[in-house]
């Protein structure tokens, strides 16, 4: 006997596989049987939960580093698209949520968060060397400057995704996890070209007023 856990798809198809090897090498007079009952732990998977305190954490990291609040609540908001991509991925394909959707949305998490200190960080020390407040012009400067990159980060995360969806079963971790995180990056073009620029000009206008 052994032990499995994961999408139950992947595990029937990987047990007809190997009960057909099997059973070639059987004696004359035996054969295997598949048992069709399927067994669920009562024990729930909160793996999921532990991204809340790690967002807390940053969070709270983020103050100290930038001396500010809204700054880090831009940090966090910058999550929502990439992971409503993810949700969105789930729904359309009628993906079951599995480990590989909380691998994505941490790594997701932590390439976002990175790349939005990156341009914070240059958009406040830009408006310190040329001694300008923090202006719509000098955010757009930074964006321009960085957009390559950024650009480039996420598509080749894309890229990096695709053998993963194109070698794994459907439902299985790396299956999941590949088009989680296809459909993460997509969206967060959205959250760096679009949504930042909103949130980092409502800070511009709500100084103004």
């Amino acid at each position: 006997s052994f032990e499995y856990t994961g999408g139950a798809e992947f595990g029937i198809k990987f047990l007809d596989k190997n009960l057909k090897i099997f059973s070639q090498n059987l004696p004359i007079g035996y054969k295997f049987k598949k048992l069709t009952t399927i067994y669920q732990t009562t024990e729930e998977d909160n793996t999921i939960y532990l991204i809340f305190p790690a967002l807390l954490v940053g969070f709270i990291i983020f103050i100290i580093i930038f001396e500010s609040f809204y700054f880090p609540f831009i940090l966090v908001c910058l999550l929502l698209p990439p992971y409503l991509g993810v949700f969105l991925t789930l729904y359309c394909l009628n993906l079951g949520f599995n480990q590989g959707v909380v691998a994505a949305l941490i790594l997701l998490g932590v390439n976002v968060i990175s790349i939005g200190v990156f341009i914070v960080h240059s958009y406040l020390h830009l408006s310190i060397d040329t001694h300008t407040k923090t202006t719509g012009s000098v955010f757009f400067k930074v964006l321009k400057d960085k957009s390559k990159a950024i650009a480039l980060s996420i598509f080749s995360t894309c890229i990096s995704a695709v053998p993963l969806i194109a070698i794994s079963l459907k439902n299985s971790f790396w299956f999941t996890f590949g088009y989680c995180m296809v459909g993460g990056c997509l969206f967060t073009l959205i959250a760096f070209f679009i949504y930042l620029p909103i949130l980092i000009l409502n800070k511009k206008s709500a100084k103004q007023l």
